[in-house]
């Protein structure tokens, strides 16, 4: 009897939750601001790389975190990452980070994609159609290893 390990499973798990992201897709801001609790990617322009160098590091392109508050001249992002200019992914832990609005190029908002959803939703189906398959293939034709002792009587000596 084949049986089934975790560690088989877990590149799965962790495809799968790495593919979640791609149920969202960033889109121009349909406001002509962000509103608090809005996650929101921020690319800065060369002033705001200058200025926050110290506070995000240096060579930053885009910023990305949740709205936490929101004026005419600044607004605070609760960081979830940043992007450098060599596209270089930094995580962030939600860290409070407050800018300037002058330092911001452009805005996009984070929004339901139902075609990233659709093809994630069916690529995965098919993942798993095929290795639930290869498992109960693998169960039910044995292992392909040889036959038990026990035998069927014949000994010869």
């Amino acid at each position: 009897m084949r049986s089934f390990c975790c560690g088989r499973s877990a590149p799965l798990v962790l495809a799968g939750t790495l593919l979640l992201g791609g149920c969202y897709a960033y889109t121009p801001l349909a406001a002509d601001r962000p509103v608090p609790a809005m996650v929101v990617e921020a690319t800065l322009n060369d002033r705001g790389r200058a200025a926050m160098e110290n506070n995000i590091g240096s060579g930053t392109l885009t910023v990305l975190g949740d709205v936490e508050t929101i004026s005419d001249s600044t607004f605070v992002l609760r960081m979830r990452r940043t992007v450098t200019l060599d596209q270089t992914s930094v995580p962030w832990a939600g860290e409070a980070v407050t800018f300037r609005t002058d330092y911001v190029r452009s805005f996009r908002q984070r929004s339901f994609s139902s075609g990233r959803t659709v093809l994630l939703v069916g690529t995965a189906t098919v993942g798993a159609v095929a290795f639930v398959s290869a498992g109960l293939n693998g169960f039910l034709l044995g292992s392909g290893g040889s036959p038990s002792s026990g035998g069927d009587g014949n000994h010869t000596n």
